[in-house]
């Protein structure tokens, strides 16, 4: 038996969809997604390098500027979803995700996506203080899961559900056969 590409294709889209529409919510049990509260991308914490304010999570001294990600259901009165990365030395990057409010940030409130502002960070050291400027990049967006940075890619999970259809197709083909 031939399989037609329709039946792939629309079994490709519901597989894919049904991925999509599951969420982690705070708890980290599987469900439906409150629809009144935004859920947004933040850095998966480390041990070591990671800062914690609200549903916002910072990594320090990271060698590229991304982190692995993870979804987090933001409180009711977070609008936003932010990333702000930042490079601190040579191979050192700084990055924040997570749920912001909107009006915490100077980009235009009619525009969405990325800025680029200058910084001046310090570092408090024994005997001194470390002064030096960087460039910020600011990302804001409102809709659900909008800022991932994540090493992970959409194209990696949308193969996945190729492949899965695929083989769903083949194997209902051999066993009508």
């Amino acid at each position: 038996m031939r399989l037609s590409l329709s039946r792939c294709l629309s079994s490709f889209l519901l597989i894919c969809l049904n991925f999509l529409l599951i969420k982690v919510d705070s708890g980290g049990h599987y469900g439906q997604q409150n629809m009144r509260k935004l859920t947004c991308m933040t850095c998966i914490p480390s041990k070591y390098d990671t800062t914690q304010l609200d549903q916002f999570r910072v990594r320090q001294k990271l060698p590229e500027p991304r982190c692995d990600m993870e979804p987090v259901i933001c409180r009711a009165e977070q609008d936003a979803c932010a990333t702000v990365t930042m490079q601190v030395g040579i191979n050192r990057f700084w990055v924040g995700a997570g749920c912001d409010q909107r009006v915490n940030y100077d980009i235009p409130a009619d525009k969405h996506g990325c800025a680029e502002m200058a910084t001046l960070t310090r570092n408090w050291l024994p005997g001194y203080v470390e002064e030096r400027r960087a460039i910020q990049k600011i990302c804001i967006c409102t809709g659900d899961l909008c800022n991932n940075v994540s090493n992970f890619s959409i194209t990696r999970i949308l193969y996945f559900c190729l492949f899965i259809s695929i083989a769903q197709q083949f194997i209902l083909a051999l066993a009508t056969t």
